[in-house]
């Protein structure tokens, strides 16, 4: 991963934050519990170059949502991948339109898109495959508990 300088770091009074906090709220309610009032955990940013990779990883920052943003997605290859078989993964997976949506097989593959927002349970294993491009691939990843 590459180190990088942002000047505009999303803070809770962004429009950026607010796009993802609702996008969220929206997901979990609707898939996972309608009275849970949803509290901000933190962010990372991650910049990678199109071949770097992310191993298969759990978070472990004490949230129970993961919201990834991509700002910017310069190689379609670099696919994020879920590896499911928890209980209520089948509404997550639907609602982020799978390349590969199949409950029978262990792997889901997405494809990074500009302004996308993916959001899941943190303990769902990801990772990120090796993309092409020599431009960076930037993304956001919000914490979420409730």
């Amino acid at each position: 991963m590459l180190s990088h300088t942002f000047t505009n770091i999303p803070s809770p009074q962004s429009k950026l934050f607010q796009k993802v906090y609702d996008y969220t709220k929206k997901i979990i309610r609707e898939g996972y519990s309608n009275k849970q009032e949803l509290k901000f955990n933190g962010y990372v940013i991650r910049v990678n170059k199109g071949e770097e990779y992310v191993k298969k990883h759990i978070r472990s920052n004490k949230s129970l949502f993961t919201s990834t943003y991509f700002l910017t997605a310069p190689d379609s290859d670099a696919l994020l991948t879920f590896y499911h078989g928890y209980p209520h993964i089948e509404y997550f997976m639907e609602t982020l339109e799978a390349l590969d949506y199949n409950l029978a097989y262990p792997v889901i593959h997405y494809e990074p898109k500009v302004g996308k927002i993916f959001t899941y349970p943190s303990w769902l294993p990801v990772s990120v495959l090796p993309g092409h491009s020599e431009k960076n691939r930037i993304t956001i990843d919000f914490y979420f508990r409730t």
